[in-house]
């Protein structure tokens, strides 16, 4: 497609590719959600020895972060970090 295409021989997507290779749109890709896994995954994440970080998970100040699943633990690291932000203010 170039810019003397007629607008009819154009499909939604040429037309989309041409205005993003103009600037004038940008796609936006979903961001990566940025997870931690076990005790150790939330340890390096606070920053604190392993104890800590289970000790900070059971007392449950964590808990829109941190979900269990039996044994398995997953840390929104992202979430963490707001809640931390939130707890300093």
């Amino acid at each position: 497609m170039n810019e003397n295409t007629r607008i009819i021989d154009v499909t939604l997507g040429d037309l989309v590719d041409f205005l993003e290779r103009k600037g004038y749109i940008m796609r936006e890709r979903p961001a990566e959600p940025n997870l931690a896994y076990g005790i150790d995954g939330l340890a390096k994440a606070l920053g604190c020895s392993r104890p800590t970080a289970q000790r900070m998970k059971s007392s449950g100040r964590f808990r829109g972060a941190i979900k269990q699943t039996g044994r398995k633990i997953v840390v929104d690291v992202d979430r963490l970090n707001r809640i931390m932000e939130e707890a300093k203010s």
